[in-house]
């Protein structure tokens, strides 16, 4: 999975310094949802595994990182296979709390 990009500017003895990350790796979930309500309401946790590139004035540097993942999202349905999905993910890491959001199309082969 690749996850994206970040910048960010760091203060380093006074001097602003420009840094780049890019983060890939995979996670596994439990997803605990309810048809109670609507749209589904679901949370998600689990275990994250991947890898962190950052690039600066000071040069590139790659760190592994597992962790805990945890995430909030809705399911709403709007024909019999095709639903709207969106969701709130974090992933605890060494370097800084990263959190992703999405929305998304859900596709349903089957019943």
């Amino acid at each position: 999975m690749e996850s994206g990009e970040a910048e960010d500017t760091v203060t380093v003895g006074g001097v602003d310094e420009r840094w780049e990350a890019e983060l890939s790796g995979y996670v596994l979930s439990f997803v605990f949802q309810t048809a109670m309500t609507t749209p589904n309401l679901f949370t998600k946790l689990g275990y994250y595994n991947g890898e962190v590139e950052s690039t600066g004035p000071r040069g590139s540097f790659e760190n592994d990182e597992d962790g805990f993942a945890a995430g909030l999202g809705f399911r709403h349905e709007i024909l019999r296979n095709i639903a709207i999905r969106g969701e709130v993910d974090w992933l605890e890491s060494e370097l800084d709390n990263v959190w992703s959001a999405g929305v998304g199309v859900e596709f349903s082969f089957g019943n």
